[in-house]
Parts: C-alpha cells; structure tokens; sequence
C-alpha cells in the first residue's frame, strides 16, 4: 500500500512539473492533454475578479490573453508539496506588461487536485501561504521557519552585483508594506519599493560590498536577530571596511515585515529582548 501511494505522489508532482513545463512553451494540447475534461480551473486573474479566464477547451484563447498583455510571461517553480491528492506549486511568476513596460515578479502558489493522472482541480493564489491552507496544511505545518526566511533573504548578499541582481527575488520573502528603518539615516522606508531604493542609494557608495552572516537568533515573539559582517570597498575611497551590523527582523505568516539596524550589540540585543 505504501509503495503504491509513493508511487502515485511521484506521478502527481512529474504531472505538475509538466504542467508548467507546457505553459511556460504555450503548448496548448500538452496542457489540454493533461487537464480533465471537466477540470475547474482558477486562475490568479479569476480569483481578482478580472476577466481573463481559463476553462477547459479554452486554453489557447487565455494563452493569447496572457501574451497580449505581458512579454515574456512565464513561471519558476521552488517548492512542491505533495499531500495526498493534491500538490502545492510554491513560486514565482515573472514577466513585463506591454503598457506599463514594467518588470514585475510576482509570488504565488496553485493547488493541483490529481485523479486518475489527470488534473481535476488547479487553484492559484497570490499568497503561498493560502494555497498551503486551502490544501489542508496546517500553519504549524507550513515550510520557512523565521530563520530559514532570514536565511534565505541574506544568501545572495555575496557581492553588490549579485545582491543588486538578487534583490527582487529577495524582496518577496518581505511583506509587500515591508518598513526598513536604517542606521545610516534613522529614517524608515516603507513598502517593497521604498526599502529597494533605500537599499540601492546605501549601495552606490561602495564599488564592492557583501554582508557575511556570522549568527542568526530566533528571538522568539516574531524577531530573528542577524548578525553580520559587512565587508565594503569605498567608491571614492578605495578603502576597505568592515564592520559588524545587527539587524532585527520581524516576520510573520513567513514573511519579513520589518527590518530595523543597529550598529551596536547592546542595541541590538535589548530591543530583541535578549541578554547580551
């Protein structure tokens, strides 16, 4: 019994990758083929609201939907869940509109509901979290403690290039009314976009940068402490410099919803709430 339910969760999750391996190429049959006929399909779009709808047999009129109104329109899988008959898509979905011309990225999650190697059921949502729930896992249950999304934020930080290049992937793991407030100003920049500006003008007076993480402590009450090591070549000077920099982040439901930074351990540790 167990070996066949294995069995049967690895033909799910190949049937998802497919899935979006054929809508990433626009295959309409390769999608068509792998959806029942009587499939219920809820698209992010759909569930806003908007027009653009997806329906079985109606596949390549809401491709043509997406390809009017975005440029290279595709899907980045990062996680796979499987739960019994159904698999969770954790990921991205990257593209430009043709109006605005403007890159977005945009994080999501689609429940799959799998029957007889056919998808049954496919329910996007624009939070991951939610996609988790409506699958029936619980919150307990649910991946990225505090301290892997801290992790997981400070891995590209490696030089300014690839943090530069990394950053709107990075920001996803951060609210999307994520507040910054800085050590250098004491101001707080407040949404997604705000923090990235604060963020890239801190950069421009390095020629080179990267942020070692050296601890990272679960304060408990939503506050992870990371504590770093900034190595930093200046852009006028030449100059290296290092410093240790703390910074306390809030995250809640699994995403970052405040940044604050200290320069000093005993700051750091008493807003934490820790001892030194």
């Amino acid at each position: 019994m167990h070996q066949r339910l294995h069995s049967h969760l690895r033909t799910s999750v190949e049937l998802v990758k497919d899935f979006f391996d054929a809508y990433n190429a626009r295959d309409v049959e390769a999608v068509d083929r792998l959806l029942a006929s009587d499939a219920v399909v809820t698209t992010l779009s759909a569930r806003a609201g908007l027009p653009a709808r997806w329906e079985p047999g109606q596949t390549k009129r809401y491709f043509r939907q997406l390809d009017e109104a975005w440029a290279d329109l595709r899907v980045e899988i990062e996680d796979l869940h499987e739960l019994g008959d159904r698999v969770v898509a954790v990921g991205v979905m990257r593209g430009t509109g043709k109006t605005s011309d403007a890159e977005v990225a945009r994080s999501f999650g689609t429940v799959f509901v799998v029957k007889d190697s056919r998808l049954v059921r496919v329910d996007s949502y624009s939070d991951p979290k939610e996609a988790l729930e409506a699958a029936g896992l619980r919150k307990e249950e649910m991946p990225q403690e505090s301290v892997e999304v801290a992790a997981r934020f400070y891995e590209p930080a490696t030089s300014k290039g690839e943090l530069l290049a990394a950053m709107p992937r990075a920001m996803l793991l951060c609210h999307p009314d994520v507040e910054w407030t800085s050590r250098e100003d004491g101001l707080t920049y407040r949404g997604r976009e705000g923090a990235v500006g604060a963020m890239k003008r801190y950069l421009e007076s390095f020629d080179d940068y990267r942020f070692e993480v050296r601890r990272i402590i679960d304060c408990g009450s939503d506050h992870v402490l990371v504590i770093g090591l900034e190595v930093a070549t200046g852009a006028t000077s030449g100059a290296e410099v290092r410093s240790l920099n703390y910074e306390l982040l809030t995250i809640r439901d699994g995403m970052i919803t405040r940044f604050r930074d200290f320069r000093h351990e005993t700051e750091a540790f008493a807003a934490a709430g820790l001892r030194e």
